[in-house]
């Protein structure tokens, strides 16, 4: 028998500890300890199983670099339902194409990339020649953009309103601010894989992982346990049998939980 996982967690937090992955079966113990130093807290411990796990948001872990479009953003392990949508940001102004004329140094101009469904980017004059020629931006704001009004921004002329000038135009790469779940979030898969596609990139795609809750629908519990716990007391539970997808899941009550598990996984004939 091994060791398969321990968690220790505050009062009245829920958390997923542990997951059988796919093609195996996990025969296994659990021992609770009340780690509080009170008497008389409760916790509960619940199995659960893949259709049990909804989706609540989309943790971006890098946001990438170089973006010339918006991406398409895919999930394994989701229901056909399930809809992602990204929403993108100003990475960096590529190139100045025409830097027009009559500007100064800190106008604020406002790109027009956005297709009007979100916030367009702000970026700011940091140098301009003799005739008001910008020479150089900063960027004040990236955005929030789910549309493009200009399909090829890192080849197509963006331009920039605003300011004291006037005709500066550049071109724009971008990145993903953050991407937003709608629609049939149930029915995540613990190890449910992000993947972004279908736009350019000419740096780093982005990377991110799905933030999910075990629903508590007591129809769907497969099974849960409830007991009082001393100060330092040990609750243990044998005889837990789990197929594939399914797994444990902690609520703690009033008090500070620790929990470890051991068991035997096996490989399920077939798989």
């Amino acid at each position: 028998m091994s060791h398969l996982f321990y968690a220790k967690g505050a009062a009245n937090t829920a958390e997923r500890i542990f997951a059988v992955p796919a093609g195996r079966r996990t025969t296994m113990e659990v021992a609770i300890v009340n780690t509080n130093g009170e008497e008389g807290y409760s916790f509960k411990m619940s199995l659960f199983s893949q259709e049990d796990v909804s989706i609540t948001s989309i943790d971006i872990t890098d946001a990438g670099e170089g973006y010339a479009g918006i991406p398409t953003v895919s999930m394994s392990q989701s229901e056909p339902g399930l809809v992602l949508t990204p929403h993108m940001a100003l990475d960096t102004v590529s190139a100045i194409v025409a830097g027009g004329t009559d500007y100064t140094v800190d106008d604020e101009l406002t790109l027009t990339l956005d297709d009007g469904s979100g916030t367009d980017a702000v970026v700011k004059v940091t140098e301009v020649d003799p005739g008001g020629t910008i020479t150089g931006l900063s960027i004040v704001s990236g955005g929030d953009m789910t549309g493009l009004g200009i399909a090829t921004p890192a080849s197509s002329p963006i331009a920039l309103v605003g300011g004291t000038g006037a005709s500066a135009t550049i071109n724009a790469l971008m990145k993903v601010k953050e991407v937003v779940p709608t629609g049939d979030k149930a029915n995540i898969g613990d190890s449910a894989e992000i993947t972004f596609g279908g736009a350019a990139i000419r740096s780093k795609a982005a990377q991110a992982k799905p933030v999910t809750f075990v629903a508590e629908n007591p129809n769907k519990v497969i099974e849960s346990f409830s007991r009082s716990l001393k100060a330092e007391a040990n609750v243990h539970v044998t005889g837990l049998i789990l197929q594939a997808g399914q797994g444990i899941c902690i609520n703690r009550g009033s008090t500070d939980i620790a929990v470890n598990g051991w068991g035997v996984e096996s490989v399920l004939a077939g798989v």
